[in-house]
């Protein structure tokens, strides 16, 4: 998972949602990574996993001063983390860190956490936090805003990967060599066509209505390298929303072990909804239970 989201965090973005949110997360998930920041003890040492290029941790240092680690399997951009105040470690996975045991007052994470191996992750919060401490985490879920539309994304990309590629290649071999496509465009059209109109938006978010459009309109192209470049980006893209949905699936599984293990008392799941009440991210706060072995 860490090299497509190292790329990802080279190119200078603060949160996981690119553009979207361009000076880091706004509304309800600022209000609330605010709030805990306040909720802590001044000073507190503070572990984020996942962090990305910080953006959690900029928000919680804006309005308190805690001591932060920031850590991620991905590399993280230097360029983005030097102006927030926290020291930020690539290539660390959250299965097995390099602290000392008891070290922090309080783990955090968002979007991260159920990416990982939950009974190995877990453990090892558990172990790196100090008697009392606290675990705050914003997970994905399987009917969030989030999760929902970029399942049916995934679901398009499946069907056109195992539908049409083979007849896009197929049109594209017969542009290279100036040849009658007819045959692969019918197809592919009625490929196209026979999406509903709520599912086009799915289709469009692939990319392929677009490159189809573009490849058919346009003669002084490079199709083999244009076809190369559609064919990689639709891999990633497929790779990058399995893994969601995968992690969305996991947060059930991370939240379960909260609930039924030793290791965590006062557990509190709250659902994080926008301003008209579609689910966020479900928020998960416990304590660490003091006195049970690893």
């Amino acid at each position: 998972m860490n090299n497509h989201w190292s790329e990802y965090w080279k190119q200078g973005h603060i949160t996981s949602f690119g553009d979207a949110f361009k000076m880091n997360y706004q509304g309800e998930i600022k209000a609330l990574w605010q709030h805990f920041s306040r909720s802590l003890d001044e000073h507190s040492k503070v572990l984020d996993i996942g962090t990305g290029n910080g953006a959690v941790i900029e928000l919680i240092q804006a309005v308190s001063q805690h001591e932060c680690v920031g850590i991620d399997l991905a590399r993280i951009n230097d360029e983005v983390t030097k102006n927030i105040k926290g020291h930020f470690i690539s290539h660390v996975s959250a299965e097995k860190m390099p602290f000392k045991n008891a070290e922090f007052d309080t783990v955090i994470s968002q979007f991260a956490l159920e990416y990982s191996d939950v009974d190995l992750s877990l453990n090892e919060i558990y172990r790196v936090l100090k008697s009392k401490g606290k675990i705050h985490l914003v997970c994905h879920h399987e009917s969030s805003i989030i999760v929902k539309p970029n399942r049916k994304i995934l679901e398009s990309g499946l069907a056109v990967k195992e539908n049409v590629l083979t007849d896009l290649k197929a049109l594209v071999n017969e542009l290279i060599n100036n040849k009658s496509s007819n045959l692969y465009k019918e197809k592919i059209e009625q490929f196209i066509s026979s999406f509903q109109s709520l599912e086009k938006v799915s289709l469009e978010a692939t990319n392929f209505p677009a490159f189809y459009q573009f490849i058919t309109e346009n003669k002084n192209v490079d199709f083999e390298q244009a076809y190369k470049l559609f064919e990689s980006e639709l891999e990633l893209l497929l790779l990058r929303l399995n893994e969601l949905k995968q992690a969305a699936e996991n947060t059930e599984k991370l939240l379960h072990k909260i609930r039924n293990t030793q290791y965590y008392s006062e557990v509190v799941v709250t659902d994080l909804r926008d301003s008209s009440n579609g689910l966020i991210a479900v928020v998960i706060s416990a304590e660490k239970c003091s006195g049970v072995l690893n």
